[in-house]
């Protein structure tokens, strides 16, 4: 290895592979400087080219900044901040502005949906009235071909009746003496079957305006028994027209008829009708002229020991001796005090008690569904009972009251309420029917003494004056006694008893409040001025559902 080592021609060799890798390392070397030099050299116009943008930046941005004008930047900065401040200040005020309106807006769609809810409502309602009324007119004209139908045939099964039994000769009328005070003499009469007397007539006030008029007639004997063993009682029998003519067509025979107007009675005579005879309302105010055998009908007839008829007397009744005194020679009257008449001792005899006014007994109010209402209030035989019942308004309904009921408001149908009034004989319990069920609102009164009851006017809410938030019970003219009010409601909206009052001269003796879907009230009062109307005002305004009237029972 040495001698290898140390062979001349070995070391050359080695010295020439040796001068070749240093020559391909300087090639290497060189390479690689150029390169490095390349890249630094692109690096550094990169960064030249930077420094000269940063150096443009800077100009600008000291142009911008530079202080060439009246402030600073730092003034100018604070400003901007104040102002940016106050903007976020305005945006919270606009913020907590729409805030509030949007709570507003709230309430304001909670109302509109309260308002939809109702006009839903009341729409509902409008619906249902118009088809009741349309369900009602359908219903008229249909009883009324009914109607038609059934008088034909009833007409023609009289006429056969008549003509297989032929009326028999009429007895001779009988007498019987009336002294004082008394009555016409009785007579016997005929009734031919399939006729009938008629009393038609109207009544106007001075303006020309009809007159509402209620015609009631009793049988004289009261009852009367017909031939064929029926009863005649009394009762109103009167038809009013559009027109306000009226027509009442009774069976023949002898009745007391009289004729009462929201005034007061206007006549009452003991008539006797005949098989197809016309009547007026003006012939009832006529005198008939006296014969010797019959007394004329109408007044009191004055007869001698025989029996016989003297004249035919106009009896005053007189409370006091004074106004007896007052009389004309002649006159004959009745002294109603408990005193002796103009001209007599007091004998120290036993006299009867005047007759008592009407007084006021007891009264009750309430609510019910069903067809079955019952009243009950305290009393006595011999007081009277007033029943005011206002309904939910229900096509074809009937209303059915105890037996001696005399109905003084016919149903009355208004809106979607139907109301009626009737008086009768007192009862612990007294029942009051319906056709159907029924919401129904009922007021009761008991009371004692005085005449017959007069009806006035009924005033609804869309007759002149119009009402809305109240009722109106007119006041019944030259009428005295105990004056009963009666104003009857419906509404959707709610309302209490509270709520609602009434004028003065007026005392409130019940409420029928209502009680959840029972929506009708009735209100019962009783008049303490000595004249006026009644009114009642309520929480709500209803343009339809709403009317009063006015009962008097007079002194006797």
């Amino acid at each position: 290895m040495t001698h290898l080592l140390s062979d001349p021609k070995v070391i050359e060799a080695l010295n020439g592979l040796v001068a070749v890798l240093i020559a391909g390392l300087g090639g290497a070397a060189a390479v690689g400087f150029t390169r490095l030099k390349t890249s630094m050299e692109s690096h550094l116009q990169r960064a030249t080219r930077a420094a000269e943008e940063a150096k443009a930046a800077a100009q600008s941005a000291d142009a911008q900044v530079s202080n060439d004008h009246a402030t600073n930047i730092r003034d100018d900065l604070d400003t901007v901040r104040d102002t940016v401040k106050a903007v976020g200040e305005a945006v919270e005020r606009v913020a907590a502005t729409l805030d509030s309106h949007g709570d507003s807006l709230s309430d304001l769609k909670a109302r509109i949906d309260r308002i939809d809810g109702r006009g839903e409502r009341m729409a509902a309602e409008l619906h249902g009235e118009r088809a009741a009324r349309e369900a009602a007119q359908q219903q008229i004209d249909s009883h009324a071909h009914d109607a038609h139908s059934a008088i034909y045939r009833r007409i023609e099964a009289l006429e056969a009746r008549a003509t297989k039994y032929p009326s028999p000769a009429p007895r001779r009328p009988s007498r019987l003496a009336a002294h004082g005070a008394g009555h016409p003499a009785q007579h016997s009469y005929t009734v031919r079957i399939g006729m009938t007397a008629t009393i038609k007539g109207r009544v106007k006030s001075p303006t020309g305006q009809p007159v509402t008029v209620t015609i009631t007639a009793t049988p004289n004997p009261n009852p009367t028994r017909t031939i064929d063993g029926d009863l005649i009682v009394p009762g109103s029998v009167m038809s009013e027209g559009d027109d306000g003519h009226v027509t009442a067509e009774l069976m023949p025979g002898r009745y007391v008829v009289s004729v009462a107007s929201p005034t007061g009675l206007l006549a009452e005579r003991d008539v006797t009708l005949t098989d197809g005879q016309t009547m007026t309302l003006g012939d009832l105010l006529t005198a008939q002229p006296v014969t010797p055998d019959a007394p004329a009908p109408g007044g009191t007839p004055l007869v001698d020991e025989q029996g016989k008829p003297l004249t035919l007397a106009d009896i005053k009744i007189v409370n006091s001796r004074a106004e007896a005194e007052a009389l004309t020679d002649g006159t004959v009257y009745l002294l109603t005090e408990q005193a002796d008449a103009p001209g007599h001792d007091d004998h120290g005899e036993t006299k009867p008690n005047p007759a008592a006014g009407p007084t006021l007994v007891s009264h009750t109010a309430g609510q019910h569904v069903g067809d079955t209402i019952t009243v009950r209030t305290d009393g006595q035989a011999g007081d009277r009972t007033v029943i005011a019942v206002n309904t939910k308004a229900v096509n074809g309904q009937t209303f059915t009251f105890p037996a001696g009921f005399a109905t003084l408001v016919e149903p009355y149908w208004i809106g979607t309420m139907r109301f009626t009034v009737a008086v009768g004989p007192w009862a612990p319990e007294l029942t009051v029917r319906t056709s159907q069920p029924v919401e129904a609102g009922w007021g009761a009164v008991n009371t004692r003494g005085g005449g017959t009851p007069v009806v006035g006017q009924v005033k609804k809410r869309q007759a002149e004056p119009t009402e809305t938030g109240t009722c109106t019970a007119p006041e019944v003219p030259a009428t005295t006694g105990l004056t009963l009010g009666f104003a009857f409601e419906r509404t959707t909206a709610p309302e209490t008893a509270d709520q609602v009052t009434i004028n003065a001269g007026w005392e409130r003796l019940e409420f029928a409040a209502q009680e959840g879907n029972n929506l009708q009230t009735v209100l019962v009062a009783r008049r303490t001025a000595q004249a006026g109307d009644l009114t009642v005002t309520y929480p709500n305004t209803q343009t339809s559902n709403g009317a009063g009237v006015q009962v008097v029972i007079p002194n006797a």
